[in-house]
């Protein structure tokens, strides 16, 4: 029963087309995506997936390939291992399904961990309060 009000700025208008090239910059090892998310002092996307799972090939093909995702890309190092290869990164998460998903903020900090598939909805919604969770550690 009660009125809402929106306020909505659009900063640039692209055909979805414009974004077919652009690509996410995988780290495939996840000593050196740590390192290099603490060198550049960016938060970090771990994706810890298995060749065999559907749900980590629609999250990474379909959800990661969003134009909203793309824009936002160069905000992150993103972390990408076969953890159904590497058991010590498996049981280092205590990963019991796939994909699982870990963010970290530019401090090296776990700030989420979560499994299963995610649309590009939700996980919008995870990397903006990973850019909110940086910005605050930023103004301290």
């Amino acid at each position: 029963g009660q009125q809402l009000t929106l306020e909505i700025q659009v900063h640039s208008l692209k055909k979805p087309s414009e974004f077919k090239d652009i690509h996410l910059t995988w780290v495939e090892d996840h000593d050196k995506g740590m390192a290099r998310a603490s060198d550049e002092g960016k938060a970090a996307v771990l994706i810890l997936y298995a060749d065999w799972c559907g749900w980590c090939k629609r999250f990474i093909n379909q959800t990661l390939a969003d134009p909203r995702i793309k824009t936002i890309k160069d905000q992150f190092i993103w972390i990408k291992v076969n953890s159904a290869e590497d058991e010590s990164l498996k049981a280092l998460y205590q990963q019991e399904g796939y994909p699982m998903i870990v963010l970290y903020d530019r401090n090296g900090n776990m700030v989420d961990k979560s499994e299963g598939y995610k649309n590009a909805d939700r996980f919008l919604r995870d990397l903006q309060l990973l850019k909110n969770e940086n910005l605050a550690h930023a103004a301290e």
